[in-house]
């Protein structure tokens, strides 16, 4: 009887971990290209231009800064913030109002 109880307990956690793994796996697919366009970004020139990425992206960068990234380019972590704060800030907001529509023909 604990034997049976055992293996149903196995089974289902393994269910369930089974069904976990397919979304963790999209998350890392999706991050990645997101960190390493931003890494791109900021291997240029040593910053991160906000406005060109979205909060959500930068996140993705934030969250997925690879060991040997932040061993080489110890910065880049920094940079990384400093770009979500700006946007939380209303930067990219202003460079768009600061800019002047077309004029109307």
């Amino acid at each position: 009887m604990r034997a049976r109880r055992l293996l149903s307990a196995l089974a289902v956690a393994g269910a369930l971990v089974s069904a976990l793994t397919p979304t963790a796996q999209a998350q890392s697919v999706t991050a990645e290209p997101a960190a390493a366009r931003v890494f791109r970004d900021y291997a240029v020139d040593g910053r991160i231009d906000p406005c060109r990425y979205s909060a959500r992206t930068l996140e993705l960068a934030r969250d997925n800064v690879r060991p040997d990234l932040e061993q080489y380019a110890s910065e880049y972590p920094a940079a990384v913030r400093a770009a979500l704060a700006a946007r939380a800030r209303g930067d990219c907001a202003k460079d768009a109002a600061a800019t002047p529509a077309p004029a109307a023909t």
